[in-house]
């Protein structure tokens, strides 16, 4: 426990205060290069190879420096899946994460091809910001100037939380963190931590590492190798954790990128979703563009808010066509 407390590891509120932990200017100016090696990468197209290249860079990184986690405790978090051609789903199972056909999942922010995790938003006071997150992370055309469907249905589920868990922390964003005081509680309190126990060259090293991951997390996506950066990230990071600690990482939670920072989103993995959260309530949206501006939308609830029972959703209360509730 001691050796955890000096080198790479992940800590929560005023646990980051470790005495003990400096490094020598040696590993400060190596970490340092590993951290340009890896901003290389935004620009560099990622291969087989070169990505093994990343993944070795982050683990020497996540072997020494300390990540700050922050604990889930909300009533609930919110996520949304399109619907196409009328459908409307029935079973818990569609809206959660992906157990039936891991082949059509896609690389994103944190998971590889064909790996299945859980994204979500986290609860804000500014709803229309909250919802607009949750739309847009699960529906990304919504504002692709190429889509020209009239109409667009989300189903969106409420899950609540059995008991709160601890994520790391990516988001170090101005805006994410004026809509969520409690976090900006949070991370004012082990920013001074930091700056208060640890030596400056250290505090320096450490804030350039998390305000880095922050920026990654947080941007929208231009380039397939943003994505890789930040999933190999997360994969090495989970790997190291349950080697070295026998931990399991729950999550992040970082910046949307698509509504710049405005909301914060949530990744869980699936043994996370099935010990901590529940479905208990589920309903329908409609985003109905704009006639004369293609980019305007208006969006209003197009069912009941329905009680999840037994993993089903029993929506009612549908409207289609252009109306709203």
């Amino acid at each position: 426990m001691e050796e955890r407390k000096k080198r790479g590891a992940i800590v929560y509120g005023d646990d980051i205060n470790f005495l003990q932990f400096e490094f020598q200017d040696e590993e400060i100016e190596n970490l340092s290069t590993c951290l340009e090696k890896i901003k290389d990468y935004t620009t560099k197209e990622i291969n087989q190879n070169n990505f093994q290249e990343l993944c070795d860079t982050w683990y020497k990184i996540i072997a020494k420096v300390p990540f700050a986690s922050v604990p889930v405790d909300v009533k609930w978090l919110l996520r949304a899946r399109p619907n196409f051609n009328g459908e409307v789903f029935e079973e818990e199972s569609e809206i959660s994460y992906n157990t039936k056909n891991l082949g059509a999942i896609k690389a994103n922010r944190f998971n590889r091809p064909e790996e299945s995790v859980f994204y979500g938003v986290l609860p804000s006071d500014d709803q229309t910001k909250f919802i607009a997150g949750a739309s847009l992370e699960c529906y990304k055309d919504l504002i692709n100037e190429k889509n020209e469907q009239p109409i667009q249905y989300l189903t969106f589920g409420k899950w609540h939380l059995r008991n709160s868990f601890p994520v790391l922390n990516l988001c170090f964003e101005d805006k994410a963190l004026s809509a969520h005081p409690g976090l900006k509680n949070v991370v004012d309190s082990y920013l001074s931590n930091l700056e208060k126990d640890f030596p400056l060259k250290t505090v320096e090293l450490i804030k350039k590492c998390w305000f880095l991951l922050s920026k990654l997390a947080s941007v929208r996506y231009e380039y397939d190798q943003q994505y890789f950066i930040t999933t190999a990230f997360f994969c090495v990071l989970r790997e190291y954790y349950r080697i070295h600690y026998n931990d399991l990482i729950n999550g992040i939670a970082y910046p949307s990128s698509m509504v710049y920072s405005d909301a914060l989103n949530i990744v869980v993995m699936p043994e996370t979703v099935n010990k901590y959260l529940y479905l208990k309530e589920a309903f329908m949206f409609k985003f109905v563009r704009d006639v004369d501006d293609k980019k305007s939308y208006e969006c209003g609830l197009c069912s009941l808010i329905s009680e999840v029972s037994n993993h089903k959703l029993n929506l009612r209360g549908i409207k289609y066509g252009r109306e709203l509730y």
